[in-house]
């Protein structure tokens, strides 16, 4: 499988300093970003940019894209759950955390979409590659995550979930025929999208 490799150097506020705070400045640094300060998110970019990238693509096995999709994640965590810290190892630890669940969560998705393109590879007519690469996962992803809801929830009961047509037509309280359907329609579609992509 290819994977793409980027520079660290070239991601955005990843340039700077890897110093870390001491105890009063992080105390006012994180104070100003658990209020939304956006010069406050500039500086903690330069303070620790580097370094969580770094430990991103620890956490990736060295695949720097993988990394940065794990970090991406990571940042909008930071943000969302900001609080006050006065010790400059409890905050790396709270931030590690964070990055491990994310690249947990980005595991568990990637995994999602894999059994996806397996069941493709099953179709006589895709002739999908034994190990397909990420771009395609990462296409694959973002067609899923533009269907409507109820399609996605389709997709997954069928395919991910196993569960029958049958069950399927309980659970949403439609016929069999309206299931066996929207899964025929689906399947075109993503199926039109998969192969543009493989051009």
């Amino acid at each position: 499988m290819t994977t793409a490799r980027t520079n660290a150097h070239s991601l955005p506020a990843m340039h700077s300093s890897n110093a870390d705070c001491d105890g009063e400045r992080l105390s006012a640094l994180t104070t100003r970003l658990a209020r939304g300060d956006e010069a406050a998110y500039r500086e903690f970019h330069e303070a620790y940019g580097k370094r969580l990238f770094r430990y991103a693509v620890t956490l990736a096995n060295g695949d720097e894209s993988v990394a940065k999709d794990i970090l991406q994640d990571g940042w909008m965590r930071v943000v969302r759950h900001m609080r006050r810290f006065e010790e400059e190892p409890i905050f790396w630890c709270w931030l590690t955390r964070i990055l491990k669940t994310a690249a947990a969560d980005h595991g568990r998705k990637q995994s999602r979409y894999r059994r996806f393109l397996d069941w493709f590879k099953k179709e006589p007519s895709q002739h999908l590659e034994s190990a397909p690469n990420e771009a395609l996962l990462h296409h694959l992803q973002s067609v899923i995550e533009h269907l409507r809801p109820e399609d996605r929830a389709l997709l997954t009961a069928r395919y991910e979930n196993g569960a029958s047509i049958a069950e399927i037509a309980d659970q949403l309280h439609l016929s069999r025929e309206a299931v066996a359907s929207r899964l025929a329609r689906l399947k075109r579609r993503l199926r039109r999208s998969l192969g543009k992509q493989r051009k």
